[in-house]
């Protein structure tokens, strides 16, 4: 497979070449670094043209964005602030390609159609290091509330090259604040019960410093569900609700060639499915991690840089009823300690190029990790059992090139290989990235690109042998889970991409065309298994202007045609496939994936250092299933309108306030549940006051 989607690529990039080459001989020689003073004079939309990314999400080296590899949005802190958002979630949906819905338990992405059962497929960076949890993350909701947040790096498609292989459809890199000094920051609104951060640092060169950033916060639930959908559910305001404790925290630091970072975070709020099984359960989510990450970055010569890294988290998701056994439900611990280790060079000696080898190795100690299960009708009782105990351990190797002949042109080549415990035999896993990137002028970048993710199952989808089909008639095993096998496979993603992007003064316009090709996806299917091959085509534009010298606009437009094609489970058909979930054997299309969606907005400022930006979004012909037909059925035109007003240096001080509003028309409308057959409400009208102090 490697072999044929190498050959694909190079044919690509044969043409490519050909087309642009004259065209890029006679291009002027590109502009010169811009220094840091003339940075803070443009707009957010020309800074976007020539920001070097810090740390890359993509690529690990200083890079612009429209130069990088793969389909890359930046949304810096000045860009968080105007367009009012708060949390991950409210971010994400307005990135091209992105979707953000609820599902049973919190809010899940989709990405370019692939809306999968949980948040695995999209891996959550802090600071570029992985900090994914063992199964069905949340950070969407908070408490990474973005008041401590200096940027959000977003890699829409794979972009795993320099990741293990537990990375698939897309990268959020958040890069945590610096300051020399202190900053507090505070807000609340009618659904934000309270959000504080605190940032402090010292900086006494480029190469010594300390930072600490914390935040904490709590969300009021809302009213989503009607009786026909979740019957328990309807009339009661826990959807979306973040409880105590809550908190996001950061603390890094470097002295010469050594840094470290730790990292500590817990997101609580109700367990859903354990309150649906009756309303005397008090349902608890907990998902946490604890982190601490060593390295020393050492250059031996101006050509060659040695990198170690070494990493130590203990990760944590639990499902439990408080004050006692669930009725009708089923608790769940999943716990582990998670060690992991990098050693790599980068050398530039060569004229033109620069590699970047390395090898991965991680080991999960699993403990910890068991279910319950007590159901009245029928009649079902499990008590505490075991889920996995194995430990399984993972390693990879990488090679990486980029070649540059001209300014006008940069080919990247890289490949990897992985092998992983969790996957039954002694297999090993390719992975690739290429690209071609031209510019033929000063104006237009053109960029042709391949990348080959693999994703390894967590440990909940490939070692729970209680559940699933080798263990029929086993007392242990749950009548929800003795359908299928658990995992075989991996995740493979291959993704051909062409994006193109032209600067029109004052006008910045993006394309991207894809096809994607998904083998072996993993989903829940009692239990979680590989249960088929998904496969899409879509379009994604982009602009921005500068309208006035006071007035910003930007907008997107997504389109994406995906279907999925279920393997043969049986003695379950096809059309039986997910039948409490995600699957229209009619159409093929996933729930909750729209054909379309869009986003726009402008920020104007005002008044000197206050800034009013309303936005819109809207998404339509979004697969769904009506309870009251039994059926499936197509959603269409949804849209929301929200606005932020924020006043900087208020009377002169070191002082912002921010008043932020979501949804203003209170468009209530029902729209599909990620991966269910539920519809739900989706949150009114929420209005949030914050403050900002630098001292």
């Amino acid at each position: 497979m490697v072999e044929f989607s190498s050959i694909r690529l190079s044919l690509a990039a044969a043409v490519l070449f050909a087309i642009f080459s004259d065209a890029a001989a006679q291009a002027a020689e590109l502009e010169g670094q811009t220094s840091e003073e003339n940075l803070k004079k443009l707009s957010l939309e020309e800074l976007t043209r020539v920001k070097v990314i810090t740390e890359s999400t993509l690529s690990r080296v200083e890079e612009r964005v429209d130069e990088a590899p793969g389909s890359v949005y930046v949304y810096t802190r000045e860009m968080i602030q105007n367009r009012g958002y708060r949390s991950l979630g409210e971010l994400l949906q307005t990135v091209p390609g992105f979707t953000v819905f609820h599902k049973d338990l919190q809010f899940v992405t989709g990405v370019r159609g692939l809306n999968a059962n949980d948040n695995e497929k999209t891996t959550i960076l802090i600071n570029g290091q992985n900090l994914n949890n063992t199964h069905e993350p949340d950070y969407l909701n908070g408490p990474i509330n973005l008041d401590s947040v200096e940027r959000v790096e977003v890699v829409v498609g794979p972009s795993a090259f320099f990741q293990q292989a537990n990375t698939l459809a897309a990268t959020i890199n958040v890069i945590t604040r610096d300051v020399d000094g202190a900053e507090l920051v505070a807000a609340a609104g009618n659904a934000l019960k309270y959000a504080g951060s605190m940032m402090a640092g010292k900086k006494w060169a480029a190469d010594r410093f300390v930072s600490l950033s914390f935040t904490t916060e709590a969300k009021r639930g809302f009213d989503a569900w009607d009786a026909l959908n979740r019957p328990l559910r309807a009339g009661r305001s826990q959807t979306g609700e973040l409880d105590w404790p809550s908190f996001f925290g950061v603390f890094k630091a470097q002295y010469g060639d050594l840094s470290t970072q730790m990292t500590a975070y817990r997101s609580t709020f109700p367990e859903m499915n354990i309150n649906d099984g009756s309303r005397d359960n008090n349902g608890q989510y907990v998902d946490q991690f604890y982190s601490l990450l060593m390295k020393a970055e050492h250059h031996w010569t101006d050509s060659l840089t040695s990198i170690v890294k070494l990493e130590a988290t203990l990760k944590e998701i639990t499902r439990l009823n408080q004050g006692g056994l669930p009725v009708n439900a089923l608790e769940l611990s999943d716990k582990q300690r998670y060690y992991s280790g990098e050693l790599a060079l980068q050398y530039s000696g060569l004229a033109d190029h620069f590699f970047q080898a390395g090898v991965q190795g991680n080991h999960e100690d699993n403990f910890d990790n068991w279910f319950t299960f007590n159901f009245t009708s029928p009649p079902e009782h499990i008590p505490r059992t075991a889920i996995f105990t194995r430990d399984t351990s993972a390693v990879g190797f990488y090679l990486d090139d980029t070649y540059q002949p001209a300014k006008w042109l940069k080919i990247v080549g890289g490949l990897r290989a992985d092998h992983n415990g969790k996957i039954p035999a002694d297999r090993w896993f390719p992975g690739a990235r290429a690209a071609v990137i031209v510019q033929p002028t000063l104006n237009w970048v053109s960029k042709l690109m391949f990348n080959r993710a693999v994703r390894m199952p967590s440990a909940q989808a490939g070692l729970n042998y209680v559940w699933g089909r080798q263990n029929i008639g086993d007392p242990s095993n749950p009548s929800f889970a003795r359908v299928s096998i658990p995992v075989q496979r991996p995740e493979i993603l291959e993704t051909f991409e062409w994006q193109n992007i032209v600067y029109l003064e004052p006008v910045r316009l993006g394309l991207s065309v894809y096809h994607e090709e998904l083998q072996d996806f993993i989903s829940w299917f009692e239990p979680f298994t590989n249960i088929g091959n998904f496969t899409g085509n879509g379009a994604e534009l982009t602009f921005q202007a500068k309208v006035f010298s006071s007035l910003n606009a930007w907008a997107n437009v997504a389109y994406n045609r995906s279907t999925i094609d279920a393997f043969a489970h049986p003695p379950v058909s096809s059309n039986g496939l997910e039948p409490q979930a995600a699957y229209d054997p009619a159409s093929r299309r996933l729930t909750g994936s729209p054909l379309v969606t869009a986003n726009g907005g402008l920020n104007w400022e005002v008044r000197p250092n206050i800034v009013f930006s309303p936005s819109a979004r809207y998404f339509t012909d979004q697969s769904a299933h009506d309870n009251a037909t039994d059926s499936f059925v197509i959603v269409r035109n949804r849209y929301y309108l929200d606005a932020t007003l924020i006043w900087r240096q208020v009377l002169g001080t070191n002082a912002a306030v921010r008043l932020s509003a979501t949804n203003l028309l209170d468009n209530r409308s029902q729209i599909p549940a990620q991966w269910t057959r539920n519809m739900y409400r989706p949150q009114g009208i929420a209005v949030v006051l914050g403050v900002d102090l630098q001292f």
